[in-house]
């Protein structure tokens, strides 16, 4: 039998996140090509560096396509421009692994600067107008914190939550969230910088459906909160809701016509990521191998986060990773019985790209 292994990396079970990467990495090179034709000198400079930074990293392998591409098209314009590159994760991210990821493939390219800063993407990370480029790869829909705990039954509010009084909160803040986000990251980059950014995206279908078909549902909750009481720890239940929130266009976009950001919508677009899962099962037909690796996607990102919060709240490491890899194996076991009723073919997303065209006059959320 395929289990779902704790250990198991980001990069290496998020399949969905690599297509999308693969997609998108075009409309990094569009902003770059941009960049050049409004400011060739930017590439042409050798007394500074070019600086890249990838928000929300991971274990870095869904980058190492995108930054490959920089790279190549930086150098094809001056091969003696010095590169920096800053990965940024919160502080319970595997460092380790992402710079042995990084380095594997990097290692050896020359004027080629790799740093790392384990802080939330939500507070100011650098000087002033000292990066080139952002890229933010399906990290945004997380949020800094949970705005207010409330009665779930998957890992993000459903459509009828968010009609509550507590939904109206998470609203709220995530709205707050996102003008913090962009003010930030236009106090950072450089006049004529860009940000790229994709991720997961709301619409009255799409939202819905993502939710029901995530791994953390109403039936792993109910184990989740057993095995806290088992450990005498059931009052972190309402601490182990992912602080997700899928913003819709409106939102994503309403910041940028405030003139003070300093910020400009260069594009905003929206389409269906395949489920390459589903993709391959309709090949092969092999439920196990399709339920275990959609399984694992989803797995990845969410356990790191449950593990943190455990032991943030006292629990330790050992106890933290048994009762998660016992919990994400029931629910695999639970899943191989009827999960192919509740096949899904593909996920929205959105991208985005804007320009820092001139200083930001707000203060921003705190």
């Amino acid at each position: 039998m395929t289990s779902v292994q704790m250990r198991s990396t980001y990069g290496e079970t998020a399949c969905r996140a690599k297509r999308a990467t693969e997609i998108f990495v075009a409309d990094v090179i569009k902003a770059l090509e941009e960049m050049y034709l409004d400011d060739p000198g930017k590439f042409l400079d050798n007394s500074r560096p070019f600086h890249v930074v990838d928000l929300g990293a991971a274990d870095g392998v869904n980058f190492v396509p995108i930054l490959k591409e920089i790279i190549q098209f930086c150098r094809e314009r001056n091969e003696n421009l010095p590169l920096k590159v800053t990965l940024n994760d919160t502080p319970w991210n595997d460092f380790s692994l992402l710079f042995q990821t990084l380095n594997k493939s990097f290692g050896k390219i020359k004027n080629l600067f790799i740093y790392g800063i384990g802080k939330s993407f939500y507070e100011q990370l650098f000087a002033n107008e000292d990066v080139d480029l952002f890229i933010a790869a399906t990290s945004v829909h997380w949020l800094p914190d949970i705005p207010v705990p409330v009665d779930f039954n998957c890992h993000a509010p459903y459509k009828n939550v968010l009609e509550s009084d507590k939904g109206k909160i998470w609203i709220s803040s995530a709205n707050q969230a996102w003008e913090t986000f962009l003010l930030n990251r236009s106090k950072e980059l450089r006049r004529g910088g860009r940000i790229v950014i994709w991720s997961p995206s709301y619409s009255e279908e799409s939202d819905i459906r993502f939710n029901r078909h995530h791994l953390v549902d109403s039936s792993f909750i109910k184990k989740l909160k057993s095995a806290l009481a088992a450990e005498k720890i059931e009052e972190l239940l309402p601490k182990m809701m992912l602080p997700i929130f899928y913003r819709n266009e409106a939102q994503l976009v309403g910041h940028f016509k405030d003139s003070k950001l300093g910020l400009k919508l260069q594009s905003y677009k929206e389409f269906e990521i395949p489920e390459p899962f589903f993709e391959e099962y309709k090949k092969t037909h092999n439920a196990e191998i399709y339920i275990s690796k959609w399984a694992k996607s989803y797995a990845s990102p969410t356990m790191n986060y449950y593990k943190a919060k455990l032991i943030e709240n006292g629990v330790s490491s050992v106890t933290a990773e048994k009762v998660l890899s016992d919990l994400y194996e029931n629910r695999f076991l639970e899943l191989k019985e009827d999960f192919i009723k509740w096949e899904i073919s593909s996920i929205r997303h959105f991208s985005l790209t804007g320009k820092k065209e001139y200083e930001s006059n707000m203060n921003g959320y705190k």
